[in-house]
């Protein structure tokens, strides 16, 4: 009976090293594939790293160019304003005389019509691209009424009703335009 509980030992000893074998061998296997399948992992999210990396990198670019662009706009649009309220500061009728009524103002006003016309073409050339299209609808309203009136009167004469009307009429436009700039570079 020793030797059949010798042989069942041994046997059973066998068998533990077979078992821890195959258990070792399995952990074996089991690491290097859990291994494999983390690289892979890690390469897959190296990837899509570098992907939205790209992505970003390639947005952030657009929106730098997308402000710098809009600083230019904003510059130009500060040198328009500027620009025009110089002009509308020169174009402004001033009182020649002290006892000089309003309506000799506006007939020195019918007098410039066509320096007027000239300078808001001359504007609207240079500066139009950078001004609100109400301000440029504007001034070109007034350059027509300048042109339609500068010969509205007669060296000796007074200036016709009509043309001392609309000569108001664009100092009153001129205001709301140097206004809207100015409202418009604050917002």
């Amino acid at each position: 009976m020793s030797s059949i509980l010798t042989q069942a030992v041994a046997w059973l000893g066998g068998l533990s090293f077979v078992l821890t074998a195959i258990v070792g061998v399995a952990g074996f296997v089991s690491k290097f594939i859990a291994e494999r399948s983390i690289q892979s992992q890690k390469a897959q999210l190296g990837q899509e790293t570098e992907r939205l990396k790209g992505e970003l990198a390639k947005e952030a670019e657009t929106h730098k160019l997308r402000l710098r662009k809009q600083e230019i706009l904003y510059e130009k649009e500060i040198d328009a304003a500027s620009a025009f309220i110089a002009l509308h500061a020169e174009l402004e009728p001033r009182y020649r005389y002290p006892d000089m009524i309003w309506d000799g103002v506006l007939d020195d006003v019918v007098d410039s019509f066509g320096k007027i016309e000239k300078r808001l073409s001359n504007f609207i050339a240079k500066h139009g691209a950078a001004i609100s299209s109400d301000n440029r609808n504007q001034i070109g309203s007034c350059r027509l009424m300048a042109s339609n009136n500068q010969f509205a009167k007669q060296e000796g004469e007074p200036a016709l009703t009509n043309a001392k009307q609309e000569a108001e009429e664009m100092l009153k436009i001129f205001n709301e335009i140097e206004e809207r700039f100015l409202s418009e570079i604050r917002s």
